[in-house]
């Protein structure tokens, strides 16, 4: 499975985990998940946390999967799609970043408040596109350089579990991967 296809399924799937408003924001918003999620995705999200929460993340990905270093190398490849097997590692790599999006969910809806108070103090309202772009900016500031310098074993170990809990829920759903 590739990324794009992941990428499709992310975007189109978080309203059916409750987190509607999310996805609405971004859209609003005209985030598309490619700006932020690719390298989510393609890097292991190893940009996004230490280098020591990434091992210890790794270490559940080689414990639940002991085919994720051959997969590493060819998560951009097309696989089958199937519950367990090969493709299985990715599959849950992409609940481990739907998981890591759903935890900034809320500051990410707040962000665009907080740069139209920014705008509504400034004299000159003309400039409203202005405060449209500091918005995009903004969350996608945000997203690729998100606050995780002071994250332990306790919050790698709530991610995880997080993505444990979706993707037991949607693992045996495998229509959503296939675009149907």
């Amino acid at each position: 499975m590739n990324i794009l296809l992941y990428l499709t399924f992310l975007a189109t799937h978080l309203s059916s985990w409750h987190i509607a408003s999310l996805f609405s924001h971004l859209q609003s918003e005209n985030v598309e998940f490619m700006q932020f999620a690719f390298r989510w995705m393609n890097c292991l999200l190893m940009r996004e946390i230490s280098v020591k929460n990434t091992i210890r993340m790794w270490d559940t990905y080689l414990v639940r999967y002991p085919l994720f270093l051959e997969l590493v190398s060819s998560l951009c490849s097309p696989l089958n799609v199937q519950a367990e097997g090969p493709d299985a590692f990715s599959q849950f790599h992409l609940y481990v970043c739907s998981a890591f999006l759903i935890n900034w969910s809320k500051k990410l809806q707040e962000m665009d408040f907080q740069v139209c108070l920014f705008c509504l103090k400034r004299p000159d309202t003309s400039q409203k596109w202005h405060c449209l772009t500091l918005i995009f900016q903004g969350i996608i500031m945000f997203l690729q350089s998100l606050p995780t310098q002071s994250w332990g074993d306790h919050e790698i170990e709530l991610l995880l579990s997080h993505a444990f809990v979706l993707n037991a829920t949607w693992q045996n759903a495998q229509s959503h991967f296939l675009g149907s």
